[in-house]
């Protein structure tokens, strides 16, 4: 749904594929930041809290950032 369109909805957030993929733009430190603790990297009213490592471990965030990134 493009920006304009989530907003009639009255979707407040962004869309992370548009206009393009985090993975795209964003080197891996800036992807682990933001899969962690997303307000170090933007933030948004409503905005979720961040994967803790209880729930992926680092070595399995890296494996994540890696096979989103392919």
């Amino acid at each position: 749904m493009p920006q304009n369109e989530r907003q009639w909805a009255g979707i407040d957030r962004p869309d992370l594929n548009l206009p393009m993929n985090p993975t795209e733009y964003l080197e891996e430190a800036a992807l682990a930041a933001l899969i962690r603790h997303p307000s170090s990297v933007r933030t948004w009213p409503g905005m979720s809290s961040g994967i803790s490592e209880t729930a992926i471990p680092d070595a399995e965030r890296s494996d994540l950032i890696a096979y989103l990134s392919t």
